[in-house]
């Protein structure tokens, strides 16, 4: 499987302090992205762990926005290791000299170390626009290769030792992008495969009440661009189905490597369901993938699921499958 994870909004990053869910235009892609992402403060937030498991090779695609260069040894956004708790592992960065350029960095929860840099001031030159970067990380540990890729083209490199003691593998994504207005990122994909060969990520926001809607509140207490966990929707009663329509892909497209549902759920005390179903209506009939039953805790948490094939069809989804249109379908059970 190419894709390992992929997301871009406040709630794909539940771990750490909330981050900020930017919605001016200029900061991300309009009909790819509903904002960009940045913290609050010098410490960020980071993703669930990769649903296959820490890998030591892998790619992380970003869409990276900048309208100061006035901050030194700033992380922005790397591949970490989820149980160290503080964002441990390798990052796309603002340099550690005073000019500021983008650079691969390593970061132990304390020390923060520049491993490459290039060699021209990339924010001053690209002051408040979009910049598309790609981070290969290939071996990673006591003797790796990591690459940083610039709008396609090879940025900086590094060879040798990257190894954080207490993290043996890398497995979520971390945001810090200090300030979360000035820098922020969007479309954040992490694939096994270049990653300069995808186009972007696409968020395929709830638009609308779909074909079956037995649950009690409406698609509006959950579309938000910033999560928010005071309106749910709810049932507690088994077999029950919510689907919900949502916005297409932009422009021409050829293909789509995965479509993957996040979800903020809890189990209600006493309740008499505790698990949930997440799943799709593909042109009028319903089908859920492997692993597509989340079982709830008391507590709110993201559950996210990753599928690379259509359940309806058996096949890899297809933009024709987006447009079908693609229904999103949660349904409850014990």
């Amino acid at each position: 499987m190419a894709i390992l994870w992929c997301g871009g909004e406040d709630i794909d990053f539940p771990n750490g302090i909330p981050l900020n869910a930017n919605t001016s235009g200029s900061t991300f892609r309009s009909g790819f992205a509903r904002c960009s992402l940045g913290a609050p403060g010098s410490t960020g937030g980071w993703s669930n762990s990769f649903s296959g498991g820490g890998v030591t090779s892998a790619w992380l695609s970003v869409q990276l926005f900048d309208s100061d260069d006035g901050l030194m040894s700033a992380l922005l956004c790397g591949l970490v290791n989820n149980a160290s708790g503080n964002n441990s592992g390798i990052w796309i960065a603002s340099g550690s000299s005073s000019s500021q350029r983008l650079c691969i960095a390593m970061w132990n929860g304390t020390t923060f170390t520049q491993l490459a840099v290039g060699s021209y001031d990339l924010f001053v030159g690209n002051q408040a626009s979009l910049t598309r970067c790609d981070l290969q990380v290939v071996n990673y540990g006591t003797s790796s290769t990591l690459n940083l890729y610039v709008n396609g083209g090879l940025y900086c490199s590094y060879t040798g030792n990257s190894a954080i003691t207490g993290v043996t593998t890398l497995d979520s994504v971390g945001i810090v992008c200090p300030g979360g207005t000035r820098m922020a990122v969007s479309e954040l994909i992490v694939a096994s495969t270049d990653t300069r060969n995808y186009p972007g990520l696409v968020t395929l926001a709830l638009n609308g009440a779909g074909t079956t809607d037995q649950w009690t509140g409406t698609y509006s207490n959950v579309n938000g661009v910033s999560f928010s966990d005071a309106n749910p929707i709810t049932t507690n009663t088994a077999g029950q189905d919510e689907q919900f329509t949502v916005t297409g892909l932009p422009g021409s497209n050829t293909a789509v490597a995965a479509v993957k549902i996040s979800a903020r759920m809890a189990a209600g005390s006493g309740g008499a369901t505790d698990k949930v179903q997440l799943g799709y209506n593909s042109s009028g009939t319903v089908g859920f993938g492997s692993g597509a039953s989340k079982t709830l805790t008391s507590s709110y948490q993201t559950y996210e699921q990753l599928d690379t094939v259509n359940p309806v069809s058996g096949v890899a989804f297809t933009p024709a499958d987006i447009a079908g249109p693609l229904q999103i379908d949660l349904r409850s059970a014990v």
